[in-house]
């Protein structure tokens, strides 16, 4: 497989765009603790995709946290860094809806095992249809080489399995 690209280093989130933010928002809330008292389903409910959103994410979900090669980098909700799979995961996004199924595939590669990974295609691109339904779409961003200073630099990091 080759190497997946990656954005220029670790990102802040004050950089994304609307439609990042919401993914990473709902990632980070779905892996926080229950106690925090937010649903990640509210998002997708005032966005007006639950119908499809949710089942979506949840199935994309499901499927890493049964066929996960390793553990996820996603960060605690209040970090103010992406984590390297949570860019990952806005790339995914933004290769389904930019009809770009081979990049998007190796990143569900990297992440899962092979007959996981395949399973996995179709709940990610509902997902990435669900937003672009109603606006949320990734934009096309240059890439470069991993950041120099690693993927576990900030404190907060909760890892997904």
């Amino acid at each position: 497989m080759p190497p997946l690209p990656l954005f220029l280093s670790e990102r802040p989130i004050t950089r994304l765009n609307a439609a990042e933010m919401f993914l990473v928002a709902v990632l980070r809330l779905s892996v926080a603790p229950a106690d925090l008292g937010a649903d990640w389903r509210d998002g997708f409910r005032a966005a007006g995709i639950h119908n499809t959103g949710i089942p979506s994410f949840e199935a994309l979900f499901s499927i890493i946290g049964v066929a996960a090669r390793r553990c996820l980098d996603v960060r605690h909700i209040h970090c103010p860094i992406l984590g390297l799979d949570e860019e990952r995961l806005i790339q995914l996004v933004g290769f389904l809806q930019q009809a770009q199924p081979k990049q998007a595939f190796d990143i569900l590669s990297d992440w899962l095992f092979p007959a996981a990974a395949r399973m996995a295609i179709d709940p990610a691109k509902g997902l990435a249809n669900a937003l672009a339904s109603v606006g949320l779409t990734i934009p096309t961003r240059k890439t470069a080489g991993p950041s120099p200073y690693g993927a576990y630099t900030q404190p907060g990091l909760t890892l997904l399995h």
